[in-house]
């Protein structure tokens, strides 16, 4: 379900205010392969929580950013002034005293007849959340002067200064948001597992899925297309990538020699929550380099799926004889299942690309390529995305050496890039 909104965007972006913890979500009720969400005391924050491996609840708490709200019955942060908090910071507050706001150097909320109301220091100062709680020109160590929009109140940098305006709060570490296929000036915001509002920018902005949020449409951006995630294990397990997706890994042994996760065709796994519900998408790449010995299967073996669920719309998978990528779209309440087969090499070491881009479906092993059409938008599927590990097919046995998935083509700027 989409839904259209009237009034102006508000910015939403949520960071990781805490590493995660099992103490955060030990009494939540926690459905695994969806989204959890749930509301925390300080209605400026809220905390998500999943199920690792061993079937634990953990999570982390998570900021909104300045000026919003947690609302719980939409899942979503919202502009502070349309969130009744029960728990309101200022209830027993005097007037007047202020807290640092989420995201933005110069923000801050001030109490007011037991109210928060959202505040912004001068253009070039930064609040200065300790003890002092004021507006301050004087600089910490390696901070820079804070010239970044507040609210309503454009930067103002000393003229001929070589410093860069921020126009956003911050790069989000997850970003729920995608481009509207027919006006850059909408875009499309994930509330719960079956809702999604369709929300827009601010006058003279418009939407750039890189840095999740709207950009001045009269200047030319020079952000260039940035991975979801990224799995390159020069030090561990993790991703590397801007988000930090904190993935459920089961049976995976890290190999700092070769750089290299070993998956034993058995019961090893790696598993991301953030990529269900990825609908409404036109472009989607998966890079992926790995080593296995084909030659000697006698059926298909996993590499990359969703098929959690069934029917999936991401697969990649591999036989003796070919690498095949697989995408389920839909058009038109109409749905399609596209398929791209490349022969194997006798390289054990394939670089593989599964590719979807206006309505085209790419397979790349080794530099060899084909393309098959693709209707419309990523088919909308609840699981998330497993790495080496299917129920319907062989897992994975060899190495996975490095891993990227993309929302934009990694070989231009941002596609949501507009001069």
């Amino acid at each position: 379900m989409i839904i259209y909104i009237g009034y102006l965007l508000v910015l939403v972006v949520s960071l990781g205010d805490t590493m995660p913890t099992y103490e955060a979500c030990k009494d939540e009720n926690i459905n695994e392969g969806q989204s959890n969400y749930f509301p925390v005391s300080d209605c400026t924050k809220y905390k998500q929580c999943s199920i690792d491996g061993l079937g634990l609840p953990y999570g982390e708490y998570m900021n909104c950013s300045f000026p919003t709200y947690w609302k719980q019955d939409v899942l979503t942060c919202m502009n502070y002034d349309k969130v009744i908090c029960e728990t309101e910071y200022c209830k027993n507050k005097p007037d007047g005293d202020k807290r640092a706001g989420h995201g933005n150097c110069r923000s801050y909320w001030s109490c007011s007849d037991g109210k928060s109301v959202p505040k912004c220091c001068p253009s070039g100062q930064w609040f200065d959340g300790t003890d002092k709680k004021m507006c301050t020109d004087i600089l910490p160590t390696d901070t820079n002067p804070c010239y970044v929009d507040c609210l309503n109140d454009k930067a103002t940098p000393p003229v001929n200064s070589t410093l860069n305006i921020t126009t956003t709060t911050a790069v989000p570490e997850v970003c729920n948001k995608k481009p509207h296929d027919q006006d850059p000036k909408l875009y499309i915001e994930d509330i719960t597992d079956h809702t999604a509002l369709v929300r827009p920018c601010s006058p003279g902005t418009i939407f750039n899925q890189t840095v999740c949020t709207c950009v001045d449409d009269m200047v030319t951006t020079e952000i260039h297309c940035a991975a979801e995630l990224t799995l390159t294990f020069e030090k561990d397990l993790k991703d590397s990538s801007r988000n930090g997706i904190i993935l459920t890994t089961e049976h995976v042994q890290y190999n700092a020699t070769t750089q290299s996760a070993w998956f034993n065709g058995n019961n090893s796994r790696m598993e991301s929550q953030r990529f269900n519900n990825i609908e409404h998408i036109q472009n989607l790449v998966i890079d992926v380099e790995y080593s296995s010995n084909h030659a000697i299967l006698t059926a298909n073996q996993s590499i990359m799926s969703n098929d959690y669920c069934q029917p999936s719309s991401i697969d990649i998978k591999e036989d003796a004889d070919f690498v095949y990528f697989t995408v389920g779209t839909t058009k038109d309440l109409q749905d399609y299942e596209n398929v791209v087969k490349i022969p194997q090499g006798q390289h054990p070491i394939k670089n593989a690309t599964f590719k979807l881009m206006d309505e085209l479906l790419t397979g790349t092993v080794n530099g060899v390529s084909d393309s098959v059409k693709a209707p419309g938008f990523l088919s909308n599927v609840h699981c998330g995305l497993s790495i080496g590990y299917s129920k319907i097919k062989q897992p994975f046995a060899g190495y996975i050496i490095n891993l990227q998935v993309f929302f934009c083509n990694p070989e231009t700027p941002s596609d949501n890039t507009f001069p």
